[in-house]
């Protein structure tokens, strides 16, 4: 192979997967995923993307918590953990518990997220 394509190659190899992550990926990501990312984007005060995140049905549910992690960013707390404690699916349906930490320890929250399939990819439905 000639010398010039290998680093060209490389690039690809990592920048294609990137690209087509967002939240939800070709399809994909699964339903863990996209909470975590969810509240990853949310925490980097990344509100838009975080948005897409989102079901059509739910795109006004997530912007208090998306609202919360730029609010908490700017007041020096900061998501230091996601921990997914389950994850139930059924067909195009998915429920999942998780965990979140914040440093300094001010606040954990902890709840459920319901997930739906909208055209092959798992979007944030509704938070419980």
């Amino acid at each position: 192979m000639n010398k010039e394509r290998v680093p060209l190659v490389g690039v690809l190899c990592v920048l294609v997967p990137l690209v087509l992550a967002g939240c939800g990926g070709g399809g994909g990501a699964s339903p863990s995923g996209v909470v975590d990312r969810f509240f990853a984007l949310s925490s980097r005060g990344q509100t838009q993307q975080a948005q897409d995140c989102l079901a059509s049905q739910g795109q006004g549910l997530g912007f208090s918590y998306s609202s919360w992690g730029a609010i908490t960013n700017m007041v020096g707390v900061r998501l230091i953990r996601t921990a997914i404690d389950g994850v139930q699916v059924s067909g195009d349906e998915a429920t999942v518990r998780y965990h979140l930490q914040y440093n300094p320890s001010v606040y954990d929250s902890s709840g459920q997220v319901q997930l739906v399939k909208e055209n092959g990819q798992w979007k944030i439905l509704e938070f419980r």
